[in-house]
């Protein structure tokens, strides 16, 4: 029997993309044991729901109206959304080249069409075990890469508490620099991962005095003229240490440089304006607030007022003028004054850089991510979203509980071994010949409509959906007369169309008195269907017309095969058929409303 709709809740999510509705039917039949799967006519359509809901699989025709399946499949790589998709092209065509078109154009697979349904499911199967593999190898490594960054950030904040701890009056200063710097980037609109970036250059700004004796740091008197070269020596220092990182190589330059002037009077190599990069100017603005704001051996935390009336004065003689009206911003914003030593845990820099460092690691994650700990544990986590182990295997050994009526082997229209091989099984040979039943009328006309109008392009897309129609369910006659006008209208031969379509239509159209017992070949052995099961069936179809569930909608539908109508309710159930068969909502919703 069919896996009930609740196995389908927890598995692999497979969107068709196909305008013939037997080929949703074939499609259903062969793969809805296993798979979630949702059928659309047209590439607009498609496109759309997998742009809303995604998929793990898309199965894509090549020959569509509106869009063909490469331009599908070239819009689909040009949206995020999608690109990473994989997509199994569906071609009729045995033609190598178009197979090869098909693989250069970023397909993963295609499958020929009557499809074998072993085959199917075994290509199906295949590419989406491969996609969640290449998945699963890039969150490994994004994980993997994740712990590197935030080792390398653990290191970095090591190394600056153990810079800072070497002098008493600055605990904190390298955290403080780093904090103000990334908040000036901000203001002067770089995005995050520059933020980011400045604000690890804030942190070891200052590393060289590692190599400075701490008697030096330490001195509460003034320096010597040869103390003041040891320490001004800490910007060569911490250039020397930091220059062979070349993961961040402007490490280095934030340590040799934050300490040159706008006006070039600054050290160690008194370059001036744009000569000295800009990340190092802005540490530069960042290292002297702190300096301002903080308690020194030599002094303490200043007003509020004449920290910033010392921007005003050095702008554009110490500080770049920028910044120092991007740090003047910075202090008109602090009303409370928090930015100091003794208050800034507390201030909104603090809170600000806090999520930048702590939730946005690296150069790859934004403001609202989780921690680092929380996304390697995720990733670490087993998938939860139904594994394909197994369940390929599982369906192939279904019962088969249909039986091939005789009057079907008897009829001489049909190979009925053909489309049960085709179909997966009797059950779906007989679903599927029920779809093409119920479509004969509409799309007959619909050919000759494109016929009479010579519009060749979509004639010749409508030949072709039925020759693969009439090859799935053993109609080979049919499906051969099909297949020359196909090739007729490729090479837009008018002559051979306009000879052979009307013997095309005639056959096909015989199909209609001649399948026409499909409906009810076995109603006369039937069990009645009571009126709960009636109402029951009613209410399912409503809501899957709504969602617009194909295959859901279809189960229900084959499930009321299995039981004797009254006539009303016989003629609802037919209509309902045929509507599905054309994937026509709106007449299905419509039917539903009147059947009440």
């Amino acid at each position: 029997k069919k896996a009930a709709p609740a196995r389908l809740e927890a598995s692999a999510r497979i969107v068709l993309i196909d305008d013939e509705p037997m080929i949703h039917a074939v499609a259903a039949n062969i793969l809805g044991g296993s798979y979630s799967l949702a059928a659309y006519s047209s590439g607009p359509e498609g496109i759309t729901a997998l742009r809303d809901t995604g998929a793990d699989l898309i199965l894509l025709d090549l020959k569509l109206p509106e869009m063909d399946g490469f331009a599908i499949l070239k819009e689909l790589k040009a949206s995020p959304s999608t690109a990473q998709i994989p997509v199994v092209f569906l071609t009729g065509d045995a033609n190598g080249e178009t197979e090869a078109e098909c693989l250069r154009a970023g397909a993963w697979d295609y499958v020929r069409k009557p499809f074998i349904a072993e085959v199917l499911r075994q290509r199906v199967r295949h590419t989406i075990e491969l996609s969640r593999l290449q998945k699963d190898l890039a969150k490994e490594v994004a994980v993997q890469t994740l712990r590197a960054e935030h080792l390398t950030e653990e290191i970095m904040l090591s190394l600056s508490k153990a810079v800072d701890a070497k002098d008493h009056y600055t605990n904190g200063h390298s955290e403080r620099v780093a904090g103000y710097a990334a908040m000036l980037a901000k203001k002067l609109g770089m995005p995050r991962e520059r933020q980011s970036e400045i604000y690890a250059l804030g942190l070891l700004h200052d590393v060289g005095k590692i190599g400075v004796p701490e008697e030096i740091i330490n001195k509460p008197s003034r320096l010597t003229d040869a103390e003041f070269a040891q320490i001004k020596r800490h910007t060569t220092l911490g250039y020397d240490i930091l220059k062979t990182i070349t993961e961040l190589p402007e490490l280095a330059v934030g340590a040799r440089w934050h300490h040159e002037r706008f006006d070039g009077s600054g050290y160690p190599d008194g370059r001036k304006a744009g000569d000295i990069p800009l990340p190092a100017r802005i540490i530069c603005v960042a290292d002297s607030y702190d300096a301002m704001t903080s308690n020194r051996s030599y002094s303490t935390i200043r007003e509020q007022g004449k920290v910033r009336a010392e921007f005003v004065r050095c702008a554009g003689t110490q500080f770049d003028p920028l910044i120092a009206e991007k740090m003047l911003e910075l202090i008109d914003e602090d009303k409370a004054y928090q930015l100091n030593e003794k208050n800034y845990p507390e201030s909104f820099v603090a809170a600000y850089t806090k999520a930048l460092w702590e939730n946005a690691p690296g150069k790859r994650r934004g403001p609202d991510a989780e921690s680092p700990a929380q996304t390697a544990a995720e990733h670490a986590a087993p998938e939860t979203d139904g594994s394909l182990s197994g369940q390929d295997a599982e369906y192939g050994e279904e019962e088969q509980d249909a039986v091939l009526p005789a009057w079907l082997q008897e009829c001489g229209l049909l190979n009925p071994s053909a489309g049960i091989a085709n179909c997966g099984s009797v059950e779906g040979f007989l679903s599927v010949l029920s779809s093409f039943h119920a479509a004969i009328t509409e799309k007959a006309d619909e050919i000759e409509g494109f016929y009479r109008d010579q519009d060749w392009e979509n004639y010749t897309i409508k030949v072709h959906a039925l020759k693969s129609s009439a090859r799935i369910i053993g109609a080979e006659a049919l499906s051969e007369k099909a297949r020359l006008l196909e090739e007729a209208g490729d090479r837009r031969d008018e002559e051979t169309i306009l000879r052979d379509t009307a013997p095309l239509l005639d056959l096909y159209r015989t199909y209609i008195d001649g399948l026409s017992r499909i409906e009810g070949s076995a109603d006369d052995n039937l069990p009645p269907a009571d009126p709960d099961m009636l109402q029951d069936a009613l209410t399912s179809l409503k809501e899957f017309a709504a969602l617009e569930d194909y295959e859901l909608a279809r189960m229900v539908l084959d499930s009321m095969k299995e039981y004797s109508l009254p006539e009303k309710e016989r003629k609802i159930f037919e209509k309902l058929n045929s509507a599905l068969a054309r994937m026509d909502w709106e007449e299905m919703r419509e039917t539903l409303k009147d059947a009440g």
